[in-house]
């Protein structure tokens, strides 16, 4: 008679190593390319949160938009880029934008911030 920790080890394991292989192999690049959107999206939603907290609702919506255009062209590079550029951005806006001004010095501020990292 096989003993549990046989019949385990020479067949649960590769048996479930094989269906993991099959499926990442017919699904892989697909998850990772769902995972990166993901990632993206709420890094993006959390740089929007930022941005309302800023005075001056005269330039929000510009502002909205333009910063929905910039999200558009990252996300259609590669994950670690777009990763990298939207950290940058978001470290080089928080200390670059005045919370407390939502004026068109912030708001051009804001657009040369992120023209920078669409390129």
């Amino acid at each position: 008679m096989i003993k549990k920790g046989c019949f385990f080890v020479f067949v649960i394991i590769p048996v479930s190593i094989g269906i993991l292989y099959y499926l990442y192999q017919k699904y892989g690049e697909e998850l990772i390319q769902k995972g990166n959107k993901q990632v993206i999206r709420l890094v993006g939603e959390k740089i929007q949160n930022e941005f309302k907290e800023l005075n001056g609702g005269k330039y929000s919506d510009s502002l909205k938009v333009y910063f929905d255009d910039f999200m558009d062209k990252i996300s259609e590079e590669n994950r670690e880029l777009a990763e990298k550029k939207i950290k940058e951005a978001y470290e080089e806006l928080k200390n670059t934008v005045d919370k407390n001004i939502g004026d068109s010095l912030n708001f051009e501020n804001i657009k040369k911030v992120l023209l920078n990292y669409e390129k």
